[in-house]
């Protein structure tokens, strides 16, 4: 381990001082020491002037430097002692330093150097050779100090307000968190802020959101958010198609059509100026998405354009300003076009506006603007736009096109405008937010009076014409489905009644009525019938649905068939004459546990073996407790039949009712290390790598696509109008896209409308895939077959020896949820024997903080059992009823425990008082995070049924598995026989496992089970061209024959060409195998070397030789 180094005893004593130990904790003092200061946390105290961080190129010795923590981690040695590894910033640098602390002070150290607090350090900076650059080393001490940073303040009496600002969401060109440009205008005192981003509205909801968010805005400044207006608008891409013809930069000329109109074609390549749209009201704001929607979905090209004619008849609300240099009146201004022409432009806008002249620098003596060669020439232009606007009698404003907060933070603006290809990207412009004074020093050339109406009055003005609105609106509005109560009511008695007979138990009967009662009060039942539909409708064509989260602690959802999971408690009851046993001895035992694990019964009635359910699952855990919190009902269909699924939501809806959640894709961490570093690699400017995390943390968050939620359909009532919710567009911008999806991210409207999670999974394929080999019906298999409990336990049942298995001495590989190495772990230690412990098996691997240094540990002790520790949300809610405890705090513990909040003293004063043990309780303050018992069962069903076929019909099993989940299968390296398997086998593991890539462990994940495979006696043959299936692994005579997609290289498309050719007709040479299947000249040479295509002469060439063979 790294050791920081310590001061040198020699040199403390030529300098006339003693050093001695200061206590356990390793720190030095001296006797001559300097008096005690309270802001010393650590160490001792120093003297000295801090340097600034860009100085401390390389090793330079003793400093005194200050910063601001950007980060801390901690850790303990071998020793016991704990590493501290920090990293400051002073703004102009940042360097990492380290520290060790003994356990006692951890605490007390690590609260003063959390991330934002200010201190101020002594140390020797050094090379340090494990983080392979300069560090601070051997801290003598640390102070906390205050912020040292000069902020910048508006002091001005009357204050301008910004129209013009762009924040992240300006696709890689704006650098400003929405409720960081928020939180800076309430500091300064502005009464408000517009939002103008690039062609798009996505920081809308953010920004909303954090205006009225306590936790983003400081207490000193709530009562000022109260009042603050944000003023929602658009920096948008304006077509002039109200001409006759339009000529662009590189001479093309574009002309009206027949009927008198551009064609959406054309509109998508003619030249576009920048417009200034702010919603005046909410009015506005639907016009508003409506002009983006068709922005997006029409006219994109490059980037989202507006026909200068729709949006004259969709301009009500909005008032449109005459934007930056970009704008086509500055254009026209500066291309000295008529002045028929400059007013023609000019009459169209509300507004006029005029920016800095440093914003525009860029055009002196550039060859586009041969009349601009000074900053008195961009003035000039300026002060004729403020003379039109007074001729016109229109306001003028002056805005700042800010697009970064502070002038220090243009950095980040240049790095990913360098990183989009930007010749001048290290030329910025002055666009951060300017102060009023600022902003009347910019435009004093105007004079003293115009200066003041241009920056103050006008914008005011404007300002204090529109409207406070909301961007999103706050009403809900879910589907209507007519009778959706009445139905609901229906399907689930009729289903109760066919289990548990006409005259139902008070177990079933008291439940159902509860839940029906709470679900229908509250507006909900639409929700279940949609999702009753969807699930119906899969399975009529053959496919199970999978339920995720808690849904199936429903037992409507269970009655509607929604749900497979039996939220009841553990019970018997007969399918043909309708017995039923809830409170007989067996099933009080059982009450905590499985109703799958119950003993096989006859049925005291009839005889017929009884049906064993219920997995003791509250219904609160679903709904709330007073079952008033909304549902949200996510369902696992089959990969391969979610597309019709979500196409099936328009049957049920209508056309035009449904919509793909969308996404919005920012510039993750690593990404932006990346181009952060790239760029300066390129300059052959030498960074420390922490300096660059701190200017990488400035560009994450930056919007630089969109795209679409995995399953998220967001359904509009009829008689609604989308653009009041949300615009749209398509994802990625992608014209070609018959996908429609929300622009707004779907969480800032799921308030609003409905949202339908129709997720694809893999379980439910590969059971369609097992059912259509085998003939068996799922629904039919047991879920307490000795056999299969006991692959968690050993390979027995499979018959393979683990030293075949690379010493993999478990039976659970490829099953679902159950087959990684953390997982075997987990059931080596837990030992589990039940339908019931598997159920815990899965919470606790799927929870954060609940197994390691948690239940683990508790078992290995003896505290408790995998049947008694807390694995699941549901168990604690479960168990503290149990002892006693209400059941409405017991639902609150649970929540509060579940969402890694721990125990209030309250909360745990009543867990002592009903005498909860200890151990439970440390174990509840532990966890971060609890998955659902419902999940966890859902998952638990899919794993047996699948496992059962890997006991009883194992090369289905095989096929299905290598078909649908083994993504990392490789022909030529695990189909070849098991010798060849284990040398590649060999090969793959000698790679250190930080080397390897993602590709290399999903491969070996896949040669393990290839290897069971193997050691259960199977084989594989060859690919047959004619026989082979391009995904889908085939059963050929006791042996499997991979699909063709297995075959590196060869992707799933040239791999269905392949079989579609195949079934059609006989190759005659490998070229015509080339030709016909459009393969690669690689393809066929891999496919010739493996044998493959040995049948095949080179080419359709006959030779004499053949001819003579031939008999010719």
């Amino acid at each position: 381990e790294e050791k920081p180094k310590e001061p040198d005893k020699k040199a403390g004593k030529a300098e006339g001082k003693d050093y001695k130990r200061k206590g356990a904790n390793s720190k030095w003092k001296s006797q001559n020491s300097l008096p005690p200061d309270p802001d010393i946390f650590y160490g001792r105290n120093f003297e000295g002037e801090p340097i600034k961080l860009s100085e401390l190129a390389e090793a330079v010795g003793q400093v005194v430097v200050r910063g601001m923590v950007r980060a801390c981690e901690d850790r303990e040695t071998r020793t016991g002692k704990i590493l501290v590894n920090f990293a400051i910033t002073d703004f102009t640098d940042s360097i990492r330093g380290k520290i060790f602390l003994s356990p006692d002070d951890k605490d007390a150290v690590l609260s003063k150097l959390k991330k934002g607090k200010f201190i101020m350090l002594k140390g020797i900076v050094d090379y340090d050779s494990y983080d392979k650059e300069v560090t601070v080393q051997s801290v003598q001490g640390i102070r906390s100090i205050k912020d040292f940073r000069k902020k910048r303040r508006d002091d001005a009496e009357v204050k301008r307000i910004e129209l013009h600002a762009h924040t992240q969401m300006s696709d890689m060109d704006g650098v400003i968190p929405p409720d960081v440009l928020i939180k800076r205008a309430l500091e300064w005192g502005h009464r408000g802020i517009a939002l103008t981003d690039h062609g798009v509205v996505q920081a809308f909801p953010v920004a909303f959101h954090a205006l009225h968010d306590k936790k983003k805005i400081p207490e000193e400044l709530q009562e000022a958010a109260k009042e603050f207006k944000i003023v929602y608008g658009c920096e948008g891409y304006i077509v002039d198609d109200e001409t006759d013809s339009v000529t662009d930069d590189k001479g093309k000329t574009f002309t009206r059509g027949e009927d008198g109109t551009y064609s959406e074609e054309d509109i998508r390549h003619m030249p576009s100026h920048h417009i200034i749209l702010l919603c005046k009201n909410d009015t506005g704001r639907v016009n508003l998405y409506k002009l983006v929607s068709y922005a997006h979905l029409k006219y994109f090209g490059r980037y989202p354009r507006i026909p200068k004619s729709f949006l004259r008849e969709n301009r009500e609300g909005i008032i449109v300003g005459s934007a930056c240099e970009a704008g086509e009146l500055f254009r026209a201004i500066v291309h000295n076009k008529p002045q028929e022409e400059i007013d023609r432009i000019a009459s169209f806008y509300d507004y006029y506006e005029i920016q800095q002249v440093g914003n525009n620098a860029y055009m002196i003596n550039d060859p586009r603007f041969p009349d601009v060669n000074s900053f008195d020439d961009l003035k000039r232009i300026n002060m004729k736009i403020s003379d039109l606007a007074i001729r016109d009698n229109k306001p003028c404003v002056a805005t700042c096109d800010v697009h970064f907060l502070d002038p220090e933070d243009e950095v980040y603006r240049r790095i990913l405008m360098t990183s989009k290809g930007f010749k001048d990207a290290d030329n910025q412009a002055p666009l951060f937010l300017h102060t009023t004074d600022e902003m009347l020093s910019e435009c004093a050339y105007l004079g003293e009076k115009r200066a003041y109406e241009v920056v103050v009055e006008y914008p005011n003005q404007i300002f204090d014409s529109i409207e406070k609105i909301e961007p999103v609106r706050p009403d809900k509005c879910p589907p209507v489905i007519e009778d959706s109560d009445k139905t609901l009511r229906e399907i689930c008695e009729n289903k109760a009644h066919s289990m548990y007979g006409e005259v139902l138990p008070e177990a079933v009967s008291s439940r159902l009525e509860h839940e029906l009662d709470s679900i229908i009060k509250n507006g909900f039942a639409v929700m279940y019938i949609i999702a009753q539909k969807l699930v119906w409708k899969s399975n009529e064509d053959g496919y199970l649905v999978g339920s995720r989260g808690s849904v199936g602690s429903s037992f409507v959802a269970t009655m509607a068939g929604i749900s497979e999971i039996n939220p009841l408690p553990p019970h018997y009851y007969c399918p043909d004459c309708h017995y039923s046993e809830f409170d007989s001895d067996v099933c009080k035992e059982f009450s905590n546990r499985s109703g799958f694990d119950l003993p096989d019964k006859d049925c005291p009635v009839c005889g017929r073996k009884l049906v064993k359910d219920g997995q003791n699952i509250p219904f609160e855990t679903f709904l709330g407790f007073y079952g008033d919190k909304e549902p949200d009902i996510d369902l696992n269909f089959s990969g391969e039949y979610q597309s019709k699924a979500h196409d099936y939501t328009e049957v049920i809806f209508g056309q035009g009712q449904t919509f793909r959640a969308g996404t919005i894709g920012t510039l993750a961490e690593k990404t932006a290390f990346g181009i952060v570093s790239k760029y300066y690699e390129e300059r052959g400017i030498q960074l420390r790598s922490v300096e660059k995390e701190r200017i990488a943390e400035g560009c994450v968050g930056v919007r630089r696509t969109s795209g679409q939620h995995p399953g998220g359909i967001v359904v509009l009532p009829h008689g609604e109008n989308i653009f009041s919710f949300t615009p749209l567009q398509h994802p990625a911008n992608d014209m070609s896209s018959p996908i429609i999806t929300t622009h707004f991210e779907y969480h800032s409207i799921d308030h609003n409308l409905l949202k339908l999670d129709i997720l694809g999974h893999d379980d439910p394929t590969m059971v369609r895939m097992l059912e259509d080999l085998t003939g068996v019906d799922v629904k039919t298999i047991p879920m307490d077959d000795p056999k299969v409990i006991s692959l968690f336990a050993s390979t027995e049942a499979i018959g393979a020896d683990p030293k075949d298995i690379d010493g993999i001495d478990l039976g659970s590989l490829g099953l679902p949820e159950l087959g990684t190495n953390f997982v075997m772990q987990m059931l080596k230690e837990a030992k589990p024997r039940s339908f019931s412990d598997m159920v815990k098996i899965s919470g606790l691997s799927h929870g954060t903080d609940v197994w390691t240094n948690n239940a683990s540990d508790y078992i290995k002790n003896g505290d408790c059992t995998i049947e008694t520790a807390i694995c699941t949300r549901d168990d604690i809610m479960i168990y503290l009823i149990s002892k006693g405890i209400e059941p409405g705090l017991s639902f609150k513990i649970m929540e509060s425990v579940r969402k890694g909040k721990g125990l209030t003293p309250e909360m745990e004063q009543a867990m002592i008082d009903n005498e909860v043990p200890q151990w439970y309780m440390d174990s509840c303050k532990k966890i971060k995070y609890m998955f659902p018992k419902a999940h966890a069962c859902a998952y638990m069903v899919m794993a047996f049924r699948i496992a059962h076929f890997k006991v009883y019909y194992p090369l289905a099993y095989y096929a299905a598995f290598f078909s649908i989940r083994a993504t990392g299968f490789d022909y030529e390296k695990m189909a070849l026989g098991k010798e060849e398997l284990q040398r590649r086998l060999a090969l793959n593991k000698s790679v250190p496992k930080v080397n390897r890539t993602a590709r290399d462990d999903k491969e070996l994940d896949d040669m393990h089970l290839v290897l069971e495979f193997y050691a259960r006696g199977f084989k594989f043959v060859p690919i047959d061209i004619y026989r082979a299936k391009a995904r889908h692994f085939t059963i050929v005579d006791g042996a499997l024959m991979p699909s063709l997609v297995t075959l590196q290289g060869l992707g799933e498309k040239a791999a269905e060409m392949i079989e579609d050719t195949a079934s059609k007709k006989k190759f005659l040479s490998k070229d015509d195998f080339k030709r016909s299947c459009k393969v690669s000249d690689t393809i066929v040479q891999l496919m010739s070397g493996l044998g493959l295509l040995d049948e095949l002469p080179d080419t359709d060439q006959i030779s004499f030789s053949d001819m003579f063979d031939l008999g010719v």
